[in-house]
């Protein structure tokens, strides 16, 4: 699949479905969404334009962040509540 888009007075072609990793069946149904001549959206990279993508969506250094955080958050917690408990028994 192919789409091309402006910036400016200028002309890109992309072939990027989507920024994370995407099995070729997954890569087919997407771009059974869209047909020939439709206008979209297309998201680039302000820092250069050639770089874009049809679908932002989660990427795995993104995943992996938000469950570190929470991994961390829930490990507070649990020190959190053994020092209360602690506290409250001496």
């Amino acid at each position: 699949m192919e789409y091309r888009y402006r910036i400016g007075r200028r002309w890109y072609r992309g072939h990027t479905l989507r920024l994370t990793e995407i099995s070729p069946v997954k890569a087919a149904r997407i771009a059974l969404r869209y047909q020939l001549g439709d206008r979209l959206k297309v998201a680039y990279d302000p820092n250069n334009f050639t770089r874009s993508t049809l679908e932002v969506g989660p990427t795995a250094v993104g995943i992996a962040y938000v469950c570190l955080v929470a991994a961390g958050t829930l490990l507070s917690a649990t020190w959190i509540g053994v020092i209360l408990y602690a506290a409250i028994r001496a």
